[in-house]
């Protein structure tokens, strides 16, 4: 069940301005710009960072790894073709 709830906030004079020329430039009320940018507020914060990537971390004079788990497999799987002439 979806319920509207009623509250009051204080929003910056300038920062109202501007929504409300967002909104109007969009064709929308000010109350579903607002909603709209809770949404996807909420949305990113649930978000879970891809976790398949390894950390960018510098190691001394190397350039950082930025790989995911599928390119390595695919490197690892490689190299031990080279190595034993065919993959597991």
């Amino acid at each position: 069940m979806y319920l509207n709830m009623r509250t009051t906030i204080d929003i910056p004079e300038e920062l109202f301005k501007k929504a409300k020329i967002k909104a109007a430039e969009q064709g929308v009320s000010l109350r579903e710009l607002v909603i709209r940018g809770l949404q996807k507020t909420l949305s990113d914060v649930h978000a879970k960072p891809d976790s398949s990537r390894l950390p960018k971390l510098p190691i001394g004079n190397r350039k950082p790894f930025d790989m995911s788990n599928d390119e390595i497999q695919t490197l690892l799987a490689a190299e031990e073709t080279d190595w034993y002439g065919s993959s597991r």
